[in-house]
């Protein structure tokens, strides 16, 4: 029996206009980027462009899964763009991002004296109106200032300081050590059989050969600041002997060898080339505990994501980002637990399907304990009460627009809770 796919859609708790002129429903998530929802309707009347709910800045709340009740969690995002396309037919884009934007408009001159990381990651939290998830997080800086940056900037460093990733979901931020999410037990297994299961494809990426040919390795780093385009500059070079680099000049104060946490003091020149990681990292911090810190930080970051792969699956409303799954039937090399980097769910005429693009920490061994077979429909996740966000809504029932797996039109259609 084949499963038909759904989207419930609220926009500022009003449901979705024109729901049967959707042709697509794509939602990505990702461990370094925005969430993005795009809506992609088709054939509509021009009034659909002065809609009072198809206009940017409003809010919208998604979930996605079948119409059996197995469905993803609700997500709350905003309008940043919608583009209508004259032609032989109206066409309609509509764009939503999670709420990380608020962070990338908002400047500021704090100055935070004696405080860790994750009080200042919670006070720019409470700044920009958001809950916050935070690690708790070793080093606690003299001071740290702000310097009339972003908030986004400041969460940017902090989290390439510290080898974290940050993200905004649903009005909570979170700041969350990458070490902590790649070494999660793994909640779903996949077995890759040829013509059956929810795994379909699987090709895998491994560039790991290329680092090693370049040697040991060493770099340099040097952080300031570009006036004219107000942005950070965070470069790092390779010492390898390359007479093209150009020499960029800045002296910097301490050496950290990441592996030995060995300290040593150096003057001068070295050269710069973006891009390149090595085992040796050079900073201009003062405090030989902080750059010892951010040192093997940076030497966790280097050593994380070096075998890659790309998956696809048949519609997994439950599969997201920054979590961990099991991968068998790949071949020893490739079974294991992957890191679930970007997860993408789209549906539209073809059916519902997910992608995911999958990266693994090091060479590692990886466990394959603990991991299910199947993923299990939680049963608050099916909870109507959590899922209505519109006024005078029934508690037992919702209104979810169908996409037929076969083709053919969308249709709306109430069921129960």
């Amino acid at each position: 029996m084949r499963r038909e796919p759904v989207f419930f859609v609220q926009i500022e708790g009003q449901e979705l206009p024109f729901a049967l002129h959707v042709r697509s429903f794509e939602f990505s998530g990702s461990d370094k980027k925005q969430d993005r929802l795009t809506l992609s309707f088709d054939g509509l009347p021009v009034e659909a462009v002065d809609h009072p709910l198809l206009q940017e800045g409003l809010e919208i709340e998604v979930r996605w899964g079948y119409l059996d009740g197995d469905l993803s969690d609700k997500v709350v995002l905003k309008i940043k763009d919608v583009t209508p396309r004259f032609g032989s037919s109206l066409t309609l884009t509509l764009q939503a991002y999670s709420k990380e934007h608020k962070a990338k408009g908002k400047s500021g001159k704090n100055v935070w004296a004696n405080k860790s990381d994750s009080d200042v990651v919670k006070d720019v939290a409470r700044s920009l109106g958001f809950k916050a998830d935070v690690d708790s997080l070793p080093i606690t800086r003299p001071c740290y200032q702000q310097a009339g940056r972003e908030y986004f900037e400041v969460l940017t460093d902090l989290a390439m300081r510290n080898n974290c990733v940050w993200w905004e979901r649903n009005g909570t931020l979170y700041f969350k050590q990458e070490a902590g999410l790649m070494g999660q037990e793994p909640e779903t297994g996949f077995e890759y059989r040829s013509g059956a299961g929810p795994l379909v494809s699987f090709e895998a990426k491994n560039k790991s050969e290329d680092r090693k040919q370049k040697g040991p390795g060493r770099q340099t780093q040097h952080v300031g600041a570009d006036i004219l385009k107000k942005r950070r500059i965070d470069k790092r070079a390779h010492d390898g002997k390359n007479p093209k680099r150009v020499a960029q000049g800045p002296k910097t104060q301490l050496r950290i060898d990441a592996e030995t946490g060995k300290v040593s003091r150096v003057q001068g020149t070295f050269n710069q080339k973006r891009g390149e990681t090595g085992r040796t990292h050079c900073t201009t911090q003062q405090d030989p505990k902080v750059a010892r810190h951010e040192a093997q930080a940076a030497n966790a970051r280097a050593a994380h994501r070096e075998l890659k792969a790309s998956a696809g699956f048949i519609g997994l409303p439950h599969l997201r980002e920054k979590t961990i799954i099991t991968v068998t039937g790949v071949g020893k090399k490739h079974s294991g637990n992957w890191y679930v980097q970007t997860c993408r769910h789209v549906i539209d005429s073809g059916g519902y399907k997910t992608s995911c693009d999958l990266v693994r920490g090091g060479t590692r061994s990886p466990k394959t304990s603990g991991a299910k077979t199947k993923s299990k429909v939680n049963p608050k996740q099916a909870d109507s009460k959590k899922m209505s966000g519109g006024k005078g809504e029934s508690t037992k029932m919702r209104k979810v627009t169908v996409v037929p797996a076969r083709g053919g039109k969308s249709y709306t259609k109430w069921v129960k809770a």
